[in-house]
C-alpha cells in the first residue's frame, strides 16, 4: 500500500506444457505393466503442481489488492467543531472539516504528522483507492506543521486538482454520484502515501455540480 503506481502486478499463470506430458506418455508405453501405476501417479502429481502454479499467484494478487482501512478514525464536523450528522445532506460547496475526534469545539485536536511525511493533501477517491494517489478523483494541497494538521477543510468543491482516477475531477464526481472516500493523506518526499485518514461518503448525482448533495457514515468508535 501507499504506492503511486497502479494496482499490484498480476502474475500471469503458466499453463502445463503439453510437450512435457507427451514425453511422459511415451515413457509409459515403454514401461513394464508393473510400473504403469507409479508412472500414472507421477503424471497426476505433475498436473496437480501445474494447477497450483496457475491458481497460487492469482489468489495472492487478489488478497494484496484488498482495500486498506483508514489509518485513524475520521469524523466530519461543522465550522464550530460540532459533529456533523451523517444523515444531513451537505452541499458540494459546503465547508466541512475533518477531525480525529467526534467533536472539537475547542479546536485543539490535530491529526498527528507521521514520521517521514513531507507533504499532505485532501482527497476524494473511489473506495479502496485511498492509499494510491493515481486512483484519486481529485485532491487539494494541505500545509503541515510540526504540531499536526488541525481541522482540514475537506469540502468537495475545494479539491481543485483533478486526479487520474475515474471519474476525474470533483465536477465529474458530482455528476456521477456514488460511494467515495473523503479525507486527508500524508505523503513522503517521493509522493507516496504513508498515511491515509478518511471517511465514507455517498453523493447523490446532479447534472449541475453545485446542486449535488452528499451524506457520510460516522465511524464506529
Amino acid at each position: 500500500m501507499g504506492e503511486t503506481s497502479g494496482l499490484p502486478h498480476t502474475v500471469r499463470p503458466r499453463h502445463p506444457s503439453p510437450r512435457l506430458y507427451r514425453k511422459q506418455f511415451d515413457l509409459m508405453r515403454a514401461l513394464p505393466l508393473r510400473h504403469l501405476r507409479v508412472a500414472a501417479a507421477v503424471i497426476v502429481l505433475s498436473a496437480t503442481v501445474g494447477l497450483a502454479a496457475c491458481t497460487g499467484p492469482a489468489t495472492s494478487a487478489t488478497s494484496s489488492s484488498s482495500a486498506a482501512p483508514s489509518a485513524h478514525l475520521v469524523h466530519l464536523v461543522d465550522v464550530d467543531g460540532k459533529p456533523l450528522p451523517g444523515t444531513t445532506g451537505r452541499g458540494w460547496g459546503d465547508d466541512v472539516f475533518a477531525s480525529p475526534v467526534e467533536s472539537d469545539t475547542t479546536f485543539s485536536h490535530p491529526f498527528s504528522v507521521p514520521s517521514g511525511a513531507a507533504s499532505a493533501a485532501t482527497f476524494i477517491s473511489p473506495r479502496g483507492g485511498e492509499w494510491t494517489t493515481s486512483r484519486w478523483d481529485a485532491s487539494g494541497w494541505l500545509g503541515i506543521a510540526t504540531d499536526g494538521v488541525l481541522l482540514p477543510n475537506v469540502k468537495i468543491s475545494g479539491l481543485t486538482t483533478a486526479g487520474s482516477g475515474d471519474p476525474s475531477g470533483t465536477e465529474a464526481v458530482a455528476r456521477r454520484g456514488g460511494d467515495y472516500s473523503l479525507g486527508i493523506a500524508f505523503l513522503d518526499a517521493g509522493g507516496r502515501v504513508i498515511e491515509a485518514d478518511f471517511a465514507s461518503v455517498t453523493l447523490a448525482p446532479a447534472d449541475n455540480p453545485s446542486d449535488a448533495t452528499w451524506t457520510w457514515v460516522a465511524p464506529a468508535s
